[in-house]
This record gives structure tokens, sequence and C-alpha cells, in this order.
């Protein structure tokens, strides 16, 4: 799990400091979520991985993961709201 570290700690032989965004296990990202030691990371979603999906298929992934598409309409509005969202 990618998480962003909110405060510094060592993990593995390594300072990560506030701010750096590792990915470790989900055990410990769980850990440092629950104690306040990291925020999980949304990371930006890659735009390209839609370009071969119709509209309507886009309109299905942004309704299955809760973004709203607004008043978008065309392909490239609709995956701009997605890739807004980090979907």
């Amino acid at each position: 799990m990618n998480v962003t570290m909110l405060r510094p700690t060592c993990w593995g032989g390594t300072r990560l400091k506030a701010g750096d965004t590792p990915e470790v296990p989900d055990g410990d990202a769980e850990r440092w979520i629950k104690t306040g030691i990291a925020a999980q990371t949304t990371l930006p979603a890659d735009p390209d991985r839609f370009k071969d999906w119709d509209v309507d298929a886009l309109k299905a992934y942004a309704a299955e993961n809760g973004v709203d598409i607004g008043s978008a309409t065309s392909a490239n509005g609709i995956i701009k709201k997605i890739t807004e969202a980090g979907k």
C-alpha cells in the first residue's frame, strides 16, 4: 500500500521523513494510518488506460467508483473527471 508519511519514522533501516511516499506492506501501512504516522496515498490515475474505452464503459466505471462526472458527456471529459478524482 502506498502511504504519505505525516511524521518521521525509521522502517527497515530506512529513515522516512514527513512527506515521503513509500510503498509498504498492508499491515505496516494500516498500523501507521491508525496511529497517525501516515495517511493512505491516492496515486494519480493514468488517463492512457482509458484511451480505448467508449463513453458507456467510462460512465459505468465512474459510477462504480463514486466519481461525479457532472455534465461531462464526451469520453475525454469523463476521463478528465475520473483522473481528477484519482481513480
